[in-house]
């Protein structure tokens, strides 16, 4: 699977050279104008990686195309590719029509009207896997220092990777036990309970 990824990829890129100069200039211009739009929202920077990365790979699928005469069509035949040739999950078709609509819409100021009728990904469900408390005091009993601090702060306040390393001495109220998280999902503050074990570690930090 791998292989043909990278096949996949190598291709798209054989697309894209092939282009006329002027129409590589023009996409070249409103990957400029997508992250602009994108830093101008204050969107995180994994989502303008992930944005981006779309749009290129939904040039490399049309090919030489002008882009001032792109249509809803194009992101429903993009989709439809997604999900019949390169069985993408139901997540990932999602997260590629969220980005390429968010081009159409500030970038190409087009409106896709109506809904898309692309194939739509099959949505797998699978049974989470839960390790249990003793299981992960086993983990955290093999680790020390500050990554030790790190994974039991992640564990016990629910926080992403990118949270836990973004911590500021401000966001730790130890006198409430509350922890803030600035600027998380959807650039929204919120408050976690801050574990009473994780109190004295922090202070020693």
């Amino acid at each position: 699977a791998l292989r043909l990824y990278h096949f996949f990829l190598s291709h798209q890129r054989d697309r894209i050279s092939s282009a006329p100069a002027d129409f590589k200039k023009e996409w070249d211009a409103i990957e400029e104008k997508a992250r602009k739009a994108l830093r101008l929202r204050h969107l995180s920077l994994n989502t303008e990686k992930s944005y981006l990365n779309w749009l290129r790979q939904f040039q490399g699928f049309l090919g030489a195309r002008n882009p001032e005469q792109l249509q809803g069509t194009d992101i429903q035949d993009f989709l439809t590719h997604l999900a019949v040739e390169r069985q993408v999950s139901s997540s990932t078709q999602s997260q590629a029509l969220n980005a390429l609509v968010f081009v159409y819409r500030h970038v190409l100021r087009k409106e896709i009207q109506g809904l898309i009728e692309a194939v739509r990904a099959k949505r797998k469900r699978r049974l989470p896997v839960v390790m249990t408390p003793q299981e992960v005091e086993r983990v955290f009993a093999k680790m020390a220092g500050v990554h030790q601090l790190m994974a039991m702060l992640t564990y016990g306040c629910g926080l992403r990777l990118t949270e836990c390393a973004s911590l500021r001495i401000k966001d730790i109220d130890l006198g409430q036990g509350i922890l803030l998280v600035r600027a998380a999902k959807e650039d929204k503050d919120r408050r976690t309970v801050l574990p009473e074990r994780l109190k004295d570690p922090l202070i020693q930090h």
